[in-house]
């Protein structure tokens, strides 16, 4: 399995609960919209379940601000 970081895979620069809201959305859109049901990201394919999955992280301060750190 390979790791995703969700900052990353939103595209983040700025970290408050609307941004982060309006980018999954966004994302969502997109992997809805695709013709294969997914999107690409690091050559791994990422459906809808597995998305949101990798961004329910970010619902937690303390793992949002790892992943920051990570990016660092």
């Amino acid at each position: 399995m390979t790791f995703i970081n969700p900052i990353q895979l939103l595209n983040l620069e700025e970290y408050d609960i609307h941004t982060i809201k309006k980018a999954k959305k966004r994302k969502l859109a997109e992997i809805e919209l695709s013709d294969n049901g997914f999107i690409v990201f690091q050559n791994v394919q990422i459906d809808k379940s597995s998305f949101l999955n990798i961004c329910e992280q970010l619902d937690d301060i303390e793992k949002l601000n790892g992943y920051h750190k990570l990016l660092k």
